[in-house]
Parts: C-alpha cells; sequence; structure tokens
C-alpha cells in the first residue's frame, strides 16, 4: 500500500514539473542571419533584433517546431537541441546559445 501512494506521490510531482521543460530561455544568436540575436524570456514573451532594431512577440513551442509570432510576421524554427535552433523561410539561419 505504502509502494502505491509512494508511486501516485512520483507522478504528481513529474507531472506538475513537467512544463518547465517546455520553455526557451536564454539568448540565441546567428552572425550571417538577418536577426542577429533572438531572446526568449519567461512568460513566451521574445526580442528579435535585427540591425539594431528591436521587435518583442511571443512565442509558442510544439515539441520540436517554434514559431514566434509579432505585430508584423511570424517566424518558424525548428528546434534541434537545448542550444540550438534553425529558423526557416525568413529567419533563415541556425541561431546558437
Amino acid at each position: 500500500m505504502k509502494n502505491i501512494y509512494f508511486t501516485l506521490l512520483l507522478s504528481i510531482i513529474f507531472i506538475s514539473c513537467g512544463g518547465s521543460e517546455s520553455k526557451m530561455i536564454g539568448v540565441y544568436k546567428c552572425a550571417d542571419c538577418l536577426y542577429e540575436q533572438i531572446e526568449f524570456q519567461k512568460d513566451e514573451i521574445v526580442e528579435i533584433s535585427a540591425g539594431g532594431i528591436k521587435a518583442k512577440g511571443t512565442y509558442e513551442l510544439d515539441e520540436k517546431l517554434l514559431t514566434v509570432h509579432t505585430e508584423t510576421s511570424d517566424y518558424v524554427f525548428e528546434v534541434v537541441d537545448g542550444n540550438t535552433i534553425v529558423g526557416k523561410e525568413d529567419a533563415k539561419g541556425t541561431y546558437s546559445k
């Protein structure tokens, strides 16, 4: 009976902590890209820098597909690992932490 309660408690802990892994936090840079820097902040906030101009927006992460929404555009990235994302179309290039 104790094993059942212990297993149930561990399951609850894993489920409640699982969401934090899906967050993109940190600064990703690309020297050869139109957008030099993308900074992912808490609460799904993102800031994109290009030529000294910064634009804020939001982002959504769905497994390996990352979508950034700004007032003027949406950008799609593939998450390679925790330190690398690859931009598609307008944000084309490899961004690293």
